[in-house]
Protein backbone atom coordinates (compact mmCIF):
# COMPACT_ATOMS: atom_id res chain seq x y z
CA UNK A 1 0.00 0.00 0.00
CA UNK A 2 2.69 2.12 0.60
CA UNK A 3 4.08 2.06 -2.95
CA UNK A 4 0.68 3.91 -4.03
CA UNK A 5 0.94 7.72 -4.34
CA UNK A 6 -0.12 10.46 -1.77
CA UNK A 7 -0.99 6.97 0.66
CA UNK A 8 0.22 7.43 3.71
CA UNK A 9 0.61 4.02 5.76
CA UNK A 10 1.84 3.01 9.28
CA UNK A 11 4.67 0.64 9.32
CA UNK A 12 4.27 -2.44 10.13
CA UNK A 13 5.75 -2.75 13.56
CA UNK A 14 3.43 -0.09 14.96
CA UNK A 15 0.35 -1.80 12.97
CA UNK A 16 1.58 -5.31 14.28
CA UNK A 17 1.47 -4.23 17.95
CA UNK A 18 -2.28 -4.33 17.72
CA UNK A 19 -1.90 -8.04 16.91
CA UNK A 20 -4.97 -10.20 18.62
CA UNK A 21 -5.94 -7.59 20.92
CA UNK A 22 -9.98 -6.13 20.37
CA UNK A 23 -9.54 -3.99 17.80
CA UNK A 24 -11.02 0.27 18.47
CA UNK A 25 -11.03 1.59 15.35
CA UNK A 26 -11.72 4.46 16.47
CA UNK A 27 -9.07 4.78 19.35
CA UNK A 28 -6.74 3.46 16.52
CA UNK A 29 -7.32 6.04 13.99
CA UNK A 30 -6.98 9.10 17.38
CA UNK A 31 -3.90 7.43 18.17
CA UNK A 32 -1.68 7.14 14.71
CA UNK A 33 -3.58 9.99 12.96
CA UNK A 34 -4.97 7.45 10.46
CA UNK A 35 -8.29 7.72 8.40
CA UNK A 36 -9.05 4.45 7.76
CA UNK A 37 -7.90 0.77 9.18
CA UNK A 38 -7.41 -2.61 7.31
CA UNK A 39 -8.20 -5.44 9.52
CA UNK A 40 -7.98 -8.83 8.34
CA UNK A 41 -6.92 -12.36 8.62
CA UNK A 42 -4.92 -15.84 7.09
CA UNK A 43 -6.22 -19.17 7.19
CA UNK A 44 -3.81 -21.92 5.71
CA UNK A 45 -4.82 -25.78 4.93
CA UNK A 46 -2.27 -28.05 3.08
CA UNK A 47 -1.52 -25.69 -0.15
CA UNK A 48 -4.75 -23.46 0.12
CA UNK A 49 -4.86 -20.22 1.78
CA UNK A 50 -7.73 -17.89 3.01
CA UNK A 51 -7.50 -14.49 2.95
CA UNK A 52 -10.33 -12.03 4.90
CA UNK A 53 -9.88 -8.61 4.88
CA UNK A 54 -11.82 -5.52 5.50
CA UNK A 55 -11.30 -1.60 5.20
CA UNK A 56 -12.92 0.29 7.83
CA UNK A 57 -13.52 4.19 8.25
CA UNK A 58 -11.66 5.03 11.31
CA UNK A 59 -13.72 8.33 12.41
CA UNK A 60 -17.37 6.40 11.79
CA UNK A 61 -16.63 2.69 12.17
CA UNK A 62 -18.23 2.01 9.57
CA UNK A 63 -17.07 -0.39 6.78
CA UNK A 64 -15.89 0.52 3.14
CA UNK A 65 -15.29 -2.36 1.81
CA UNK A 66 -14.75 -6.57 2.73
CA UNK A 67 -13.89 -9.47 0.63
CA UNK A 68 -12.86 -12.70 1.18
CA UNK A 69 -10.06 -14.13 -0.95
CA UNK A 70 -9.34 -18.40 -1.59
CA UNK A 71 -5.82 -19.17 -3.36
CA UNK A 72 -3.70 -21.66 -3.32
CA UNK A 73 -0.25 -20.39 -1.27
CA UNK A 74 1.77 -20.44 -4.72
CA UNK A 75 -0.19 -17.55 -5.70
CA UNK A 76 0.51 -15.08 -3.08
CA UNK A 77 2.38 -12.51 -4.73
CA UNK A 78 -0.45 -12.07 -6.91
CA UNK A 79 -3.19 -12.30 -4.36
CA UNK A 80 -1.41 -8.92 -2.40
CA UNK A 81 -1.37 -7.13 -5.16
CA UNK A 82 -4.91 -8.10 -6.24
CA UNK A 83 -6.02 -6.79 -2.45
CA UNK A 84 -4.37 -3.41 -2.97
CA UNK A 85 -5.65 -2.66 -5.87
CA UNK A 86 -9.11 -4.02 -4.64
CA UNK A 87 -8.47 -1.47 -1.55
CA UNK A 88 -7.01 0.97 -3.62
CA UNK A 89 -10.10 1.63 -5.64
CA UNK A 90 -12.30 1.45 -2.53
CA UNK A 91 -10.11 4.10 -0.80
CA UNK A 92 -10.09 6.67 -4.81
CA UNK A 93 -14.63 6.36 -3.50
CA UNK A 94 -14.91 8.36 -0.41
CA UNK A 95 -12.33 10.48 -1.40
CA UNK A 96 -13.76 11.33 -4.75
CA UNK A 97 -17.01 11.50 -3.15
CA UNK A 98 -15.85 14.30 -0.48
CA UNK A 99 -14.27 16.03 -3.31
CA UNK A 100 -16.98 16.34 -5.10
CA UNK A 101 -18.78 17.66 -1.85
CA UNK A 102 -16.09 20.40 -1.76
CA UNK A 103 -16.44 21.55 -5.50
CA UNK A 104 -19.25 19.97 -7.57
CA UNK A 105 -18.03 21.21 -10.61
CA UNK A 106 -14.77 18.74 -10.62
CA UNK A 107 -15.37 17.23 -13.61
CA UNK A 108 -11.95 15.08 -13.55
CA UNK A 109 -13.80 13.75 -10.17
CA UNK A 110 -16.66 12.57 -11.67
CA UNK A 111 -14.70 10.80 -14.09
CA UNK A 112 -12.13 9.15 -11.43
CA UNK A 113 -15.61 8.15 -8.95
CA UNK A 114 -17.31 6.54 -12.11
CA UNK A 115 -13.80 4.28 -13.18
CA UNK A 116 -14.10 3.29 -9.36
CA UNK A 117 -17.89 2.95 -9.42
CA UNK A 118 -17.27 0.28 -12.25
CA UNK A 119 -14.71 -1.66 -10.64
CA UNK A 120 -17.20 -1.68 -7.78
CA UNK A 121 -19.88 -3.14 -9.54
CA UNK A 122 -21.78 -0.22 -9.99
CA UNK A 123 -22.12 -0.18 -13.49
CA UNK A 124 -25.28 2.63 -13.66
CA UNK A 125 -23.78 4.72 -11.94
CA UNK A 126 -20.28 4.79 -13.63
CA UNK A 127 -22.74 5.85 -16.74
CA UNK A 128 -24.37 9.35 -14.93
CA UNK A 129 -21.36 10.06 -13.50
CA UNK A 130 -19.31 9.85 -16.62
CA UNK A 131 -21.82 11.64 -18.60
CA UNK A 132 -22.14 14.31 -16.07
CA UNK A 133 -17.65 14.83 -16.72
CA UNK A 134 -19.42 15.38 -19.90
CA UNK A 135 -21.42 17.74 -19.20
CA UNK A 136 -18.83 19.73 -17.25
CA UNK A 137 -15.95 19.90 -19.93
CA UNK A 138 -17.59 19.29 -22.89
CA UNK A 139 -13.92 20.05 -24.66
CA UNK A 140 -11.73 18.07 -22.26
CA UNK A 141 -9.02 16.95 -24.65
CA UNK A 142 -8.94 14.01 -23.40
CA UNK A 143 -13.11 13.94 -23.11
CA UNK A 144 -12.53 10.20 -25.64
CA UNK A 145 -11.30 8.81 -22.31
CA UNK A 146 -14.56 9.22 -20.82
CA UNK A 147 -16.28 8.01 -23.84
CA UNK A 148 -14.72 4.99 -23.82
CA UNK A 149 -15.25 4.52 -19.89
CA UNK A 150 -19.05 4.22 -20.86
CA UNK A 151 -18.69 2.26 -23.85
CA UNK A 152 -16.74 -0.18 -21.78
CA UNK A 153 -19.88 0.64 -19.38
CA UNK A 154 -22.47 -0.87 -21.54
CA UNK A 155 -20.73 -3.60 -22.86
CA UNK A 156 -19.85 -4.83 -19.34
CA UNK A 157 -24.07 -4.62 -19.65
CA UNK A 158 -24.21 -6.32 -23.16
CA UNK A 159 -25.60 -3.52 -24.33
CA UNK A 160 -23.51 -3.72 -27.46
CA UNK A 161 -24.77 -1.30 -29.50
CA UNK A 162 -24.68 1.16 -27.58
CA UNK A 163 -21.02 0.16 -26.40
CA UNK A 164 -20.23 0.50 -30.41
CA UNK A 165 -21.64 4.31 -30.27
CA UNK A 166 -19.78 5.70 -27.39
CA UNK A 167 -16.42 3.56 -28.32
CA UNK A 168 -16.65 4.65 -31.73
CA UNK A 169 -16.87 8.64 -30.50
CA UNK A 170 -14.05 7.90 -28.32
CA UNK A 171 -11.67 5.85 -31.43
CA UNK A 172 -12.36 9.24 -33.47
CA UNK A 173 -11.05 11.83 -30.59
CA UNK A 174 -8.70 10.19 -29.39
CA UNK A 175 -7.50 7.36 -32.50
CA UNK A 176 -4.27 6.67 -31.01
CA UNK A 177 -5.43 5.57 -27.61
CA UNK A 178 -5.33 1.43 -28.15
CA UNK A 179 -7.77 0.37 -25.30
CA UNK A 180 -10.64 2.13 -27.81
CA UNK A 181 -9.65 -0.16 -30.68
CA UNK A 182 -9.39 -3.23 -28.77
CA UNK A 183 -13.15 -3.03 -26.66
CA UNK A 184 -14.67 -1.70 -30.24
CA UNK A 185 -13.00 -5.02 -31.78
CA UNK A 186 -14.75 -7.08 -28.91
CA UNK A 187 -18.27 -5.01 -29.58
CA UNK A 188 -18.04 -5.73 -33.25
CA UNK A 189 -17.31 -9.50 -32.57
CA UNK A 190 -19.77 -9.73 -30.19
CA UNK A 191 -22.46 -8.32 -32.74
CA UNK A 192 -21.23 -10.53 -35.77
CA UNK A 193 -19.17 -7.70 -37.36
CA UNK A 194 -16.33 -9.77 -37.49
CA UNK A 195 -14.30 -8.01 -40.46
CA UNK A 196 -14.29 -4.70 -38.76
CA UNK A 197 -13.32 -5.84 -35.52
CA UNK A 198 -10.27 -7.65 -36.36
CA UNK A 199 -9.59 -4.51 -38.08
CA UNK A 200 -9.79 -2.54 -35.22
CA UNK A 201 -7.65 -5.34 -33.44
CA UNK A 202 -4.89 -4.95 -35.68
CA UNK A 203 -5.25 -1.28 -35.18
CA UNK A 204 -4.74 -1.88 -31.15
CA UNK A 205 -2.08 -3.73 -31.72
CA UNK A 206 -0.54 -0.90 -33.68
CA UNK A 207 -0.90 1.54 -31.46
CA UNK A 208 0.35 -0.56 -28.59
CA UNK A 209 2.63 -3.46 -30.17
CA UNK A 210 2.76 -6.23 -27.81
CA UNK A 211 -0.15 -5.55 -25.12
CA UNK A 212 -3.51 -7.09 -26.89
CA UNK A 213 -0.87 -10.16 -28.60
CA UNK A 214 -2.99 -12.67 -26.66
CA UNK A 215 -5.87 -13.25 -24.01
CA UNK A 216 -2.88 -14.41 -21.99
CA UNK A 217 -0.81 -11.25 -22.22
CA UNK A 218 -3.67 -8.86 -21.15
CA UNK A 219 -4.26 -11.35 -18.17
CA UNK A 220 -1.11 -10.82 -17.18
CA UNK A 221 -1.59 -6.71 -17.38
CA UNK A 222 -4.07 -7.52 -14.86
CA UNK A 223 -5.95 -3.80 -15.45
CA UNK A 224 -9.32 -5.50 -14.44
CA UNK A 225 -7.96 -7.23 -11.26
CA UNK A 226 -8.65 -4.47 -8.79
CA UNK A 227 -12.48 -5.41 -9.74
CA UNK A 228 -14.51 -7.05 -7.89
CA UNK A 229 -15.71 -10.72 -8.73
CA UNK A 230 -18.74 -10.00 -10.27
CA UNK A 231 -16.94 -7.56 -12.89
CA UNK A 232 -14.74 -9.89 -13.67
CA UNK A 233 -16.98 -12.08 -14.84
CA UNK A 234 -18.61 -9.51 -17.11
CA UNK A 235 -14.55 -8.95 -18.26
CA UNK A 236 -14.73 -12.62 -19.02
CA UNK A 237 -18.09 -12.89 -20.55
CA UNK A 238 -17.84 -9.78 -23.18
CA UNK A 239 -14.31 -8.39 -23.29
CA UNK A 240 -12.23 -11.54 -23.75
CA UNK A 241 -14.97 -13.54 -25.65
CA UNK A 242 -15.60 -10.68 -28.14
CA UNK A 243 -11.62 -10.52 -28.32
CA UNK A 244 -11.87 -13.90 -29.27
CA UNK A 245 -14.24 -13.72 -31.65
CA UNK A 246 -12.00 -11.00 -33.43
CA UNK A 247 -8.85 -13.13 -33.80
CA UNK A 248 -6.91 -12.59 -30.69
CA UNK A 249 -5.28 -16.11 -29.75
CA UNK A 250 -5.58 -17.34 -26.14
CA UNK A 251 -1.66 -18.04 -26.14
Amino acid sequence: MSRLAHMFVISSSTAFTFKGKPIDTKRIGRELGVRYVLEGSVERSGDQARVNAQLINAETDAHLWAERFDRVTTDLFSLEDEITRRIAVALAVPEYEALIASDRNRANAYSGLGTCKLLTGSIDETISLEEEAIRLSPRDPYIGVTYWRIGVAHLLQSHTDEAIVWLEKGAVTLPWYPSHHAWLAAALALKGETERAAAELAEARRSKEGSYSSIARLRTLGRYRGSVPKIQALFEATYFAGLRKAGMPEE
